[in-house]
């Protein structure tokens, strides 16, 4: 089942991605994938420094409530 606030993107080789806005439960889920990555591969997926706290977490974030 798809959730109701999920989009359906499509890339240009056809892969069909349903994509939603993140949610104050996915936190320990992203707090623990920023703890993994490194400050070089954070500036080319974001194209600018992120600050992320001592516990990974993101500080800057855009998440629509």
């Amino acid at each position: 089942m798809i959730a109701a606030d999920t989009e359906m993107l499509v890339t240009r080789h056809g892969t069909v991605l349903h994509v939603r806005p993140a949610r104050e439960e996915d936190e320990p889920a992203l707090a623990a994938f920023f703890a993994k990555v490194s400050p070089e591969d954070l500036r080319f997926r974001f194209l600018t420094s992120v600050r992320v706290g001592v516990d990974g977490s993101q500080r800057h974030r855009n998440v629509p409530r």
